[in-house]
């Protein structure tokens, strides 16, 4: 009895199997069937182009601005080690936040024309400066990137949509659905015996 039950459960079970690869089958071949009508689309061929060519210049801006930071890194650590202009630097010497008065003021001076702190605080700017301005713009560039792809997927899914495959999909995860409970079924009767 028990055998006669276990091939009962492997036959049901082989069945449904059958229904699950016949429906993932029928996704696949609607699926591709939308392909090639987008393919075919002027309109969604344009829209990938436009998406892809975002997505370039998107990464094309990253890697530079991880360039600029990486040589602000390097070029920037001279700066840091030096303990004449990094007092200066946060002092903001020069710029209309400096506060200082006297003797303070007049050393200031001295130490600045020293180390030539006007053009060391310019060439120290940009160099912090640069970065930031590439960051902001590679972000920007992503942001338009990922409008361009949310166009270019909404157009993807209306075809979908327009082709049943939505609905030939929910048919997979039910025919899936089904073929979970007979495994469990059979796990179950394995355990019993």
């Amino acid at each position: 009895e028990v055998q006669r039950l276990q091939e009962l459960h492997e036959a049901e079970r082989r069945h449904q199997a059958e229904q699950l690869d016949v429906a993932v089958g029928d996704v696949d071949e609607a699926e591709a069937k939308t392909q090639l009508r987008l393919d075919a689309d002027p309109d969604y061929r344009a829209q990938r182009e436009r998406a892809e060519r975002a997505e370039r210049q998107a990464l094309h801006a990253a890697e530079k601005a991880g360039r600029s930071e990486d040589e602000r890194q390097q070029k920037g650590e001279a700066y840091r080690q030096d303990s004449l202009f990094t007092y200066l630097w946060e002092r903001r010497y020069g710029l209309p936040e400096y506060e200082s008065s006297g003797l303070t003021r007049w050393l200031d001076g001295k130490v600045a024309r020293l180390v030539s702190f006007e053009d060391a605080r310019a060439n120290f700017s940009r160099l912090n400066e640069i970065p930031l301005r590439l960051r902001e713009h590679a972000d920007h560039l992503r942001t338009l990137a990922d409008a361009e792809f949310l166009k270019l997927q909404q157009l993807d899914e209306a075809a979908r949509e327009a082709d049943g495959v939505p609905a030939l999909e929910a048919r997979v995860v039910h025919e899936q659905g089904l073929l979970d409970e007979i495994d469990e079924r059979i796990r179950l009767d394995e355990e019993n015996d």
